[in-house]
């Protein structure tokens, strides 16, 4: 009886993970941007959803990370240059003090988020950082950048997706 009542629990248990793991879709160009929210620095959820109209930039990093470091003060340029267009968000899975000290420090004014691993890895998922995605103002994945860029490439990211949404309408 022991025996049976462990292997129904094993049985229930591969179920559920099976059905949890079908119900996340990985992001994919071209495709629908999987809808997340994430808790800002400044205490607010960020809705991918809440953005529709306007490109999403969403970069996944870290401040122990080199490349992520080096491509910020970019995105910070970039999300100032096209204001009524872009949202940009930095999402980071470090604790919330280490990334605000870092933010504060450097005068970064665009929204940052804790990410608690759902973000980075099972909505978007990388094997390395920073990993940018960029989300056209339909809500469609127009492009997927892994490993850090600079200023021209996120601004030719960003008008791919400016004008992705403009073809959609």
């Amino acid at each position: 009886m022991k025996r049976l009542l462990i292997a129904w629990m094993v049985l229930v248990m591969l179920v559920c993970t099976s059905a949890a793991a079908e119900s996340v879709v990985p992001a994919e160009i071209g495709q629908p941007a999987p809808d997340f929210e994430v808790q800002t620095l400044d205490g607010e959820t960020f809705r991918l959803s809440d953005c529709r109209g306007k490109v999403v930039f969403l970069n996944i990093w870290a401040t122990w990370c080199p490349p992520c470091v080096r491509e910020i003060p970019d995105i910070q340029a970039l999300s100032e240059a096209y204001p009524d267009d872009l949202v940009v968000i930095g999402v980071s899975m470090e604790s919330e003090q280490t990334v605000r000290d870092f933010v504060e420090e450097n005068g970064y004014t665009y929204s940052f988020g804790i990410d608690d691993g759902s973000i980075g890895g099972y909505l978007y998922p990388t094997s390395a950082i920073p990993y940018s995605i960029y989300i056209d103002a339909n809500g469609i994945v127009t492009s997927m950048e892994l490993g850090a860029t600079d200023y021209a490439t996120m601004e030719a990211h960003f008008n791919e997706a400016l004008a992705n949404a403009s073809d959609g309408e």
